[in-house]
């Protein structure tokens, strides 16, 4: 009944200002239909009366609404109020179940550890005879490591007689792959000595400010070279006569000189005369160099 009459009081305030409000815009409506203006303070200040209604209004709805907010304060504090002895009752009877449902758990608890215990002895019996089984067993065991040292002090010394003869198998191993190496290295002398091995020639021209410089072949390597043959083609008089039409093979025949210059033995050099020309500013010359095997061509 209390908040049913404030309601209403309420109402009657909203409804009062709806009314005020609604005769200033009557009034506002007049005056702009004849072009003048209205402002709200001077309303109010011609109005008095409705101003002391607004102002009273106004207060009433204040003084209202502190009192709605303090009444629903005091209200929420009964309803946590309620609330927390609620939690605490809550937490007496759950305090008791759980003591109750404890001790239940601690006669269970009892009875199962007497069971326990009587099987603790039992176990205990059972560890004892195994025990005296484990203990038969070390002796066993220390037998068996007696017996088992013996045998290793014998396959000790068996190692170390096949690592001595591993030893000497692997020095005799050495000095037959040292042989070996040796036959093999003579062998490989007698075939270079033979075929000239690596060993090869090599042609440069000397003084080649004169018109005809001396071709010089030299020896490169260990071995001599058997049976050299030298061919130099003259690459520029080979092309003119290509030119002129004489054919592939004669014009290679007309511009080659070939030269048997025999053995060459390491570190020898050879001077051939009269065998190449230079009258021009460059000349272009091939060199072919045959042995019993044909070891280079120098250009």
């Amino acid at each position: 009944m209390k908040w049913l009459a404030t309601i209403t009081f309420i109402e009657v305030i909203l409804g009062l200002a709806g009314t005020l409000i609604a005769t200033y815009r009557q009034e506002v409506e007049k005056l702009k239909a004849n072009g003048e203006t209205l402002q709200l303070k001077k309303w109010l200040v011609q109005h008095p009366v409705t101003l002391g209604l607004l102002g009273t209004f106004i207060a009433g709805a204040v003084g209202l609404i502190t009192t709605f907010k303090q009444e629903n304060e005091k209200a929420i504090e009964k309803i946590q109020t309620a609330t927390k002895e609620k939690q605490n009752a809550e937490a007496i009877a759950k305090f008791e179940r759980e003591q109750r449902i404890g001790t239940v758990a601690q006669l269970e608890l009892q009875g199962r550890l007497t069971e326990k215990t009587e099987e603790l002895v039992e176990s205990q019996k059972v560890l004892r005879q195994k025990s005296e089984g484990i203990a038969k067993l070390y002796r066993s065991i220390a037998e068996s490591q007696q017996e088992l040292k013996v045998k290793s002090d014998e396959t000790s010394k068996l190692n170390r007689e096949i690592a001595e003869a591993q030893r000497d198998l692997r020095l005799k191993s050495e000095e037959i792959a040292k042989l070996n190496k040796e036959i093999a290295t003579s062998q490989q002398d007698l075939k270079s000595a033979v075929t000239g091995g690596d060993s090869f020639c090599y042609a440069r021209p000397d003084n080649i400010t004169n018109p005809n410089p001396i071709l010089v072949i030299e020896h490169f390597g260990n071995y001599a070279v058997q049976d050299v043959y030298v061919k130099l083609l003259d690459e520029d008089l080979a092309d003119k006569l290509l030119k002129d039409g004489i054919g592939m093979v004669a014009a290679v025949d007309k511009s080659s000189l070939d030269r048997n210059v025999g053995n060459i033995t390491p570190f020898q050099k050879l001077f051939l005369t009269n065998s190449v020309s230079v009258n021009e500013q460059s000349r272009r010359y091939g060199f072919w160099f045959y042995g019993k095997m044909e070891f280079g061509i120098n250009d």
